[in-house]
């Protein structure tokens, strides 16, 4: 069985995520950043429960709700798959509830972190 990173899962996926919000520039709203997070956060759970179903389910359905719309979707779809598989394949939390808040002046993303069997929740923040 294979252990659950110690790191927050909220900087975890920040870090997983970090190509496509790099892409958002400098000056990035709220609204923005919780799309961009929506797409990671996606990735992130279709990898990990493929992986611990031992299936490819989850991924393909990613990839099917993307046909139609624009190409550059399915690439950065294709690339956060690619660095999950590589970059985070150890670890298998899942992501619940998330949230980009204001908080005194500055974008806040938080997440809560959860095994894919849902055995265990917990806040964090970044």
């Amino acid at each position: 069985m294979k252990s659950h990173s110690v790191s927050k899962i909220s900087e975890t996926i920040i870090n997983f995520g970090q190509p496509l919000i790099s892409q958002l520039g400098d000056d990035y709203g709220k609204q923005e950043l919780e799309h961009c997070m929506r797409i990671v956060i996606s990735a992130w759970n279709a990898v990990t429960l493929d992986e611990v179903q031992s299936t490819t389910t989850w991924t393909e359905s990613l990839f099917d709700h993307a046909k139609g719309g624009p190409d550059e979707v399915v690439d950065i779809l294709r690339s956060l798959v690619h660095r999950k598989k590589t970059m985070f394949k150890d670890d298998l939390r899942g992501v619940g509830e998330h949230w980009v808040k204001m908080k005194r002046g500055e974008i806040v993303f938080g997440c809560e972190a959860r095994d894919v069997e849902g055995r265990y929740a917990t806040k964090t923040h970044a």
